[in-house]
């Protein structure tokens, strides 16, 4: 083989290590997020149906400590948040999903340890059908890969991409600069942010509900 040839062999063969490694972060990271949401989502079923049985005891057997009718209007709209997660829950299927893309990172894993020059057309092939089948990960996934990526080589995913300084050779950093330049970074970690607080502000409603029944009876029997 001469050498011309030989390199352009292991570029291709680098590069596809390269996409596979960026797309086991990929599916690592779709894995963690519908955990989560699967996480969530049972938790508040779980929560929220505990706080409506509570609502109703305290209501019946401790009527001089809570404010029935206001208590009556808050357990109807939280019943109405416990029925939209069901309905979520059901539909959106995550383990599932989840045990789809344990399925794919596991084929890929083979693929990477199997890459060979020899076979790199054939292992392309199969890496190719197993994306095809497996669900597309979203912009937040990759953006997470791209922060991991960041951490590791020592860059502020925050920083301007014209403030990211990379030397010539540095081909890690090129690669990183290039990713944070193909994606909106603050418009994802607005989004990550958002959802967060959406999580906090579920878990924290109905305690919030709970101590403002208590606090509106003892201010009608001030009054």
């Amino acid at each position: 083989m001469d050498n011309k040839k030989y390199v352009n062999e292991y570029s291709s063969l680098e590069k596809w290590k390269d996409i596979c490694e960026v797309t086991l972060s990929n599916y690592a990271n779709m894995k963690k997020r519908l955990t989560r949401r699967e996480t969530t989502s049972n938790f508040v079923l779980i929560y929220y149906s505990i706080a409506l049985i509570i609502f109703t005891l305290t209501n019946k057997y401790y009527p001089e400590i809570f404010n029935g009718r206001l208590s009556e209007y808050f357990s109807l709209i939280l019943s109405v948040i416990l029925l939209v997660y069901s309905l979520i829950n059901k539909n959106a299927r995550y383990s599932e999903r989840i045990g789809k893309v344990e399925e794919s990172m596991n084929a890929i894993k083979t693929i990477k340890r199997h890459l060979k020059s020899e076979n790199l057309e054939e292992q392309i092939e199969i890496y190719n059908n197993i994306v095809d089948k497996t669900e597309m990960r979203s912009d937040v996934d990759f953006f997470n890969t791209i922060k991991s990526h960041c951490k590791r080589n020592d860059i502020k995913w925050y920083s301007f991409i014209e403030k990211i300084s990379v030397e010539e050779n540095d081909k890690e950093k090129k690669k990183i600069k290039g990713y944070l330049s193909e994606i909106d970074r603050f418009h994802e970690q607005t989004g990550i942010i958002f959802q967060e607080f959406c999580d906090f502000s579920l878990i924290i409603i109905p305690a919030l509900v709970f101590v403002l029944c208590v606090i509106e009876s003892f201010v009608k029997v001030q009054a």
